[in-house]
C-alpha cells in the first residue's frame, strides 16, 4: 500500500505493533486527502494479516458510515454491539471512524462510553481534518497523531509514473498525495481551467452571467451542498493565486494553466476586495454545515 510521507507516524506505528503497546485508541488529524484514510487501512490490514481490498470481508474490521451531514447513534450503536464480541481471528478488532467531526452529541457520547470501557485488544482509529470539533473527552481518551503537508518532492516522487500531467497534479495538490491522485483521475488540467473560468463568471462577470453561472451549479439539488463546499476550497485558492500573481510569485501558483484567466481576475479586483471576498466564503462555509440554504447563501455572494 503507498503511503507518501509522514513517515514517523508509520514508523512509530509499526514499532508499538511490534513491541505490542498499541493504545486502544488513536485520532489520525490533519488536512483532507493527507493520507489518514490509507494509513489506517495499512494499519488494519497488518493487524488482521489480509489485503486491504479484502478489508471488508474480515469479520474483526468495522468502519462507520457517515449520512448526509453528521454520523447517527444508531450507526455508532450498531458498531459498538459488534465491538463486544470476541475477535473471530483470535487477534484485533478494528474499528475506523472517519470523518469523525461529524459525530453528534448522541454519537460521540455513545463512542465515549467505548473508550472509557475498552474491550480487550479493540483498536479504534478515529480520523478527522478537524480536531477542535471532537468531545475533550474523547479526544483525552486516544493518542493524538497530526499528519502534515507532505512535501512537493516526495509527491512528485510517488506521481512520476502515474501517466500524463503526473507532475502538475503534484505541484498543485498542496502537499496532499489523495488530491494528486483524484486530480490525476478526473483530467485535473481541463477541471483547473474550467474551474477557473467559473470562478471569473462568478465573481467578475456580469450580473446577469453571475447568476447564469450560480444557477447552474444547482441542477441537482441533492448534490448541491457537497458541491458548494467543494467548490469553496477551489475558490479559496484561486484568491490565493491571484494573491501570488499580484505579488510576482508565478512560481507558487497552483493553476499555472489558467494564467490568463488569473490576470483578468486581477485587473477585475483588488486585494482588499479579495480580501474580503475570502473572509465571506470562509464563513459561508462554516454557515453551510449549518444546513442553510446553499442557492441563497451563493447569490447574497455574488451580488
Amino acid at each position: 500500500m503507498d503511503i507518501v510521507g509522514n513517515r514517523n507516524i508509520t514508523s512509530f506505528l509499526e514499532k508499538v505493533t511490534e513491541n505490542k503497546m498499541l493504545a486502544h485508541s488513536y485520532i489520525f488529524c490533519g488536512p483532507k486527502n493527507i493520507g489518514k484514510k490509507t494509513t489506517a487501512y495499512w494499519l488494519a490490514s497488518k493487524l488482521l494479516n489480509t489485503e486491504r481490498e479484502r478489508l471488508y470481508l474480515h469479520p474483526d474490521f468495522m468502519e462507520a458510515k457517515p449520512g448526509e451531514n453528521n454520523i447517527q447513534k444508531e450507526e455508532v450503536d450498531r458498531i459498538i454491539s459488534r465491538l463486544s464480541l470476541s475477535a473471530f481471528s483470535g487477534g484485533y478488532k478494528i474499528l475506523i471512524i472517519n470523518h469523525a467531526e461529524l459525530l453528534n452529541n448522541a454519537s460521540a457520547n455513545a463512542l465515549l462510553k467505548t473508550l472509557e470501557e475498552p474491550s480487550k485488544n479493540t483498536l479504534i482509529l478515529i480520523l478527522t481534518s478537524e480536531v477542535g470539533k471532537l468531545l475533550p473527552t474523547i479526544v483525552s481518551r486516544s493518542v493524538i497523531l497530526q499528519f502534515k503537508l507532505v512535501p512537493k518532492k516526495e509527491i512528485r516522487e510517488f506521481m512520476k509514473d502515474k501517466g500524463q500531467n503526473a507532475k502538475e497534479c503534484a505541484d498543485a495538490s498542496c502537499g496532499r498525495p489523495g488530491r494528486a491522485i483524484t486530480m490525476m483521475a478526473q483530467n485535473w488540467v481541463q477541471c483547473q481551467k474550467d474551474s477557473v473560468e467559473e470562478f471569473y463568471n462568478l465573481f467578475c462577470g456580469s450580473m446577469s452571467g453571475r447568476l447564469k453561472t450560480s444557477s447552474a451549479l444547482f441542477k441537482n439539488k441533492e448534490d448541491s451542498k457537497r458541491l458548494i463546499l467543494e467548490r469553496i476550497e477551489l475558490w479559496a485558492e484561486i484568491i490565493r493565486d491571484v494573491f501570488l500573481l499580484k505579488y510576482n510569485l508565478n512560481d507558487e501558483i497552483i493553476h499555472k494553466n489558467s494564467i490568463n484567466t488569473l490576470k483578468a481576475i486581477s485587473e477585475k479586483r483588488k486585494i482588499s476586495q479579495l480580501s474580503v471576498l475570502l473572509a465571506r466564503i470562509i464563513k459561508m462555509r462554516k454557515l453551510l454545515r449549518q444546513n442553510i440554504n446553499s442557492q441563497l447563501m451563493l447569490e447574497n455572494l455574488i451580488i
